[in-house]
């Protein structure tokens, strides 16, 4: 493709998209002239709408008789259906109630005999239970909590036997302990 060839494209290039603008602008033109016009039927018909409703409200010419045939179709319907309610829902829930009632008392009963049976043994187990435990308290739990209480009056007496009052022998106690929790953690890095 030689220069003048790609000057020669790029100027119908050019022309094509000025062609493009212009009808664009003839379309925007086109549209503005419309504008006022558009705008005086819309306001015109906004007037003569408001007028004819003015009329209507002048003459009375509303939605009564839609209304009253709403309304007469609404009571029908609401006769209708507290006739149905009536031969039909009205004896379904005297039923319905009777059959609770034999269905509570059926209930109660069945309550009495195996209900009521099996809880009174619960009760009595959970009775012969904590009697059992109680006895355990009295026997194995206050002679253990005895021979704690002895063994640990015991060893306050052998530490009041170790307190002198001295600095020093409170020191050696504390590097001995340090020392052996030292030396047992060693054995245990160890192995």
């Amino acid at each position: 493709m030689s220069i003048t060839e790609g000057a020669e494209e790029t100027g119908k290039a050019g022309e094509a998209g000025e062609a493009g603008r212009t009808e664009e602008t003839r379309e925007t033109v086109a549209r503005r002239a419309l504008l006022p016009r558009r705008l005086v039927q819309l306001y015109l018909g906004l007037v003569l709408y408001g007028v004819s409703m003015g009329l209507m409200l002048r003459a009375e010419l509303g939605l009564r008789p839609f209304s009253d045939a709403l309304a007469r179709a609404t009571l029908a319907c609401t006769r209708a259906l507290d006739a149905i309610d009536r031969t039909l829902f009205d004896p379904l829930s005297t039923w319905t109630a009777r059959l609770a009632r034999v269905a509570a008392r059926a209930a109660g009963a069945l309550d009495a005999g195996l209900f009521d049976a099996a809880a009174d043994a619960a009760a009595h187990a959970a009775h012969s239970l904590a009697r059992g435990i109680a006895r355990f308290d009295l026997r194995a739990l206050e002679a253990l909590v005895m021979t704690a209480a002895r063994e640990l009056l015991r060893a306050g007496e052998r530490l009041r036997a170790l307190q002198t009052g001295r600095i020093e022998n409170y020191l050696l106690y504390a590097f001995a302990w340090i020392a052996g929790l030292s030396a047992l953690a060693v054995l245990r890095a160890a192995g």
